[in-house]
């Protein structure tokens, strides 16, 4: 059963600094919520003060070495709401509360409601830790929207999702967890840097239709912002469509968004929300969904 859209619920007492704070930071980000419905149909996601609407779950300790076998056979994950390290925790940063993402066990916060036919927007900024293996690589977490399934069913990290990929210099790429399929555009590359990617594709009125147990699609273009500073992304999803943006940026559009399930392919229209841990430190803020009832802005920016 699907979770309604609820107007903000406000604490009192030490919650109120942080109900001031959401609420500027409504006012501030989101004119056009005011100006295609009203306030109270904008939930915030994020209280600023716990992880209130979430739970987090971590999959195996140790990270296996890199390339992945997405089909291997994996420890016991240590699961939901049990975090011996503080992987997840609120912190303040620049004056405002945020979500703490150390990175160092995988895993994700996983919404308790599932939504559909939504805008979310939030916004990210690196912080300074790195954990093996990505230690040495571009730092990388992710937003998953559509998550469905099992907990863990990816790697034993986390639920068939389309990914909203968050990654120095890459994005807004679309990554398929756990075998999601989708349509789009065929102008962009979709493997470079990632050699273990297997996808197939066929070609049908100018659309390519990408398929397989692990694929990515590129961004059109990086909008991100330097790494000390925030960066604000936006998915709008509307059925098996959804268009992802960065800094405002129109970056991909996405269609037939779609899954197997008892042998049959079937479309893919909601699900939960996870926001990564995979092996850097993040900070994510003003985390705000709305309703939508249409998708204006389908086309990526121009290259």
């Amino acid at each position: 059963m699907k979770t309604p859209l609820n107007p903000v619920r406000a604490g009192i007492g030490e919650g109120r600094r942080a109900l001031i704070v959401s609420l500027l930071v409504f006012l501030a980000l989101a004119p056009e919520v005011l100006a295609a419905g009203s306030e109270s149909s904008a939930q915030m996601l994020f209280n600023g003060r716990d992880l209130e609407g979430w739970d987090t779950y971590l999959g195996v300790k140790e990270v296996p070495g890199l390339p992945f076998d997405p089909f291997g056979t994996w420890d016991e994950p240590i699961g939901r709401n049990v975090d011996p390290t503080g992987v997840f925790s609120v912190v303040d940063v620049d004056g405002e509360p945020a979500i703490r993402i150390s990175g160092e066990i995988w895993g994700a916060l996983i919404s308790r409601s599932e939504y559909q036919d939504y805008h979310l927007s939030l916004e990210y900024k690196w912080g300074s830790e790195r954990h093996a293996p990505r230690d040495e690589a571009p730092p990388n977490t992710g937003l998953l929207y559509h998550s469905v399934g099992p907990d863990g069913a990816f790697w034993s990290y986390w639920m068939r999702s389309v990914e909203f990929e968050i990654m120095e210099g890459r994005t807004g790429d679309l990554t398929s967890v756990d075998g999601i399929e989708a349509t789009t555009n065929s102008a962009w590359d979709r493997s470079a840097g990632y050699p273990w990617l297997r996808y197939s594709e066929s070609e049908e009125d100018g659309q390519t239709s990408v398929s397989g147990a692990v694929f990515r699609i590129a961004a059109s273009e990086n909008f991100e912002s330097p790494a000390d500073q925030w960066t604000r992304v936006d998915i709008l999803v509307l059925g098996d469509r959804a268009v992802h943006k960065v800094n405002g940026n129109t970056v991909l559009a996405i269609d037939d968004l779609r899954h197997e399930v008892d042998g049959e392919m079937v479309p893919l229209t909601s699900g939960a929300l996870q926001i990564q841990s995979e092996g850097a430190e993040v900070f994510v803020r003003r985390i705000t969904l709305r309703p939508i009832d249409s998708i204006v802005d389908r086309a990526p920016a121009e290259q």
